[in-house]
Parts: structure tokens; sequence; C-alpha cells
């Protein structure tokens, strides 16, 4: 319960395959690993069912990086992922495996947001824009934006690749635009995450996005 309090928004990418159905969901972390696949890659050869169903048993994959709070700006949207592995790591959940994401570039970003806005959020320059999200600038906030919006990604992608439970901590994504941030939120990690599962050969994507504010970002951009 201490745990759960800090975990909306919840948001589930169910990615639907020709053949079967994979669910990427939040939950939290016990350990801590490295993983070594770039997002570019964006082909995987698919489990057989035994194959599958072993490790549907295994480990769920959960996503998270310290750049995930790397941010200057105290609030919750840049400090809650950071909670949460702490008090996982004081009680941990068995058959949990968080792994550090690799950050999105500005090319995997580009896939959704406009290159001027991007840039401005690497650099701090225009001001206004870099901070259209409802943040202070500084040089914490454009690492912690591309980690978490990579684990969004990585964890759909693979979710869907690899046929197992997999999820991020990601917070700060679902009202995300093309051309600005708001909302506290800077870029749109769910809208990528779902492009993403449907470039790795997703029939379909469902994003079921539980938070108590309409998520206008991702509307624009998927809608």
């Amino acid at each position: 319960p201490a745990t759960q309090r800090w975990i909306s928004p919840s948001i589930a990418l169910h990615t639907v395959s020709r053949s079967r159905t994979t669910v990427a969901a939040t939950v939290c972390p016990s350990r801590v690993t490295r993983h070594v696949v770039p997002l570019r890659v964006r082909a995987s050869v698919r489990p057989s069912g035994r194959e599958a169903r072993r490790r549907h048993e295994e480990a769920m994959k959960l996503y998270y990086s310290p750049d995930y709070i790397r941010s200057k700006h105290a609030f919750d949207t840049t400090r809650k992922a950071g909670w949460i592995a702490d008090d996982l790591r004081a009680v941990p959940i068995a058959n949990v495996a968080m792994i550090e994401p690799l950050p999105l570039t500005c090319v995997e970003l580009e896939a959704l947001h406009d290159a001027t806005y991007i840039e401005a959020v690497r650099t701090g320059r225009p001001v206004e824009l870099a901070e259209s999200q409802g943040f202070d600038w500084d040089p914490g906030l454009w690492r912690m934006v591309c980690a978490s919006n990579g684990g969004a990604v990585h964890a759909a992608f693979v979710a869907l690749t690899e046929r197992c439970n997999a999820g991020s901590l990601s917070s700060g994504l679902h009202h995300a635009r093309r051309e600005t941030g708001a909302g506290f939120c800077t870029f749109n990690g769910v809208a990528l995450a779902a492009k993403a599962a449907l470039g790795a050969g997703a029939a379909r994507v469902l994003i079921l996005d539980l938070d108590a504010h309409c998520g206008g970002g991702t509307d624009e951009l998927v809608g």
C-alpha cells in the first residue's frame, strides 16, 4: 500500500500481433541490471509457444534508471519513479527484474516530435519552448526525458517481440504534443511506444490510460 499510492498514472500498452497478444504494464522493481539491446533494433525472432510460456513465468522486465529522476526540478513527476524503486528495494517483489534502458536518441524522438522542439529541450533554448511542459530547464532534464521515454518504448518492444511481461516506471508522457510539452510531460513515450510496437509487427495497439486527466497529447499524436 505504501508503494501503490505513487503508481498513478498507470499506463499499460496492450500490443496485439497477428496471432498472439502481449501486455506491457507498469509494476515495481527488485533489482537492477543493464539492458544491452539497442532500441534501434526493430527485429526479433519470435519464441515458440513453449518458449513463450517459459519466459512468461520468469522475471518480469521492468525498466528504470537513476536518470528517470535526473532533473533538478523537484516535483511528483520527476521523483516518484525513484520513490517506488527505493520502496521496492526495501521490500522486494519476487520475479521482478529492474533493467536500465538505453535512452532515446534525437532521431528516435523525431518519429513523433518536431526537431526544433527536441533541440530546445536538449539545449534549453529558447527557454519558453524548453520549459513548455512546466519544469525549470537544466541539463539533467534532457537526460531524464530521454531515459524515461526510452524505458517506455523498450518495454513495449520487448513485451511484443519476446512474449514476456514488461513495463517501465516512466512518468510525464501523455500530455506532450508534437511541437511542445504540456502538463508536466515533455515527450510522449506512450505514443512513441505504440509506434515502436507497430513497427515491430503488432497489428494493432490499445493504449489504456488510467490517469485522472485526458492524455490530450496522445490523442493528437495517434488520433
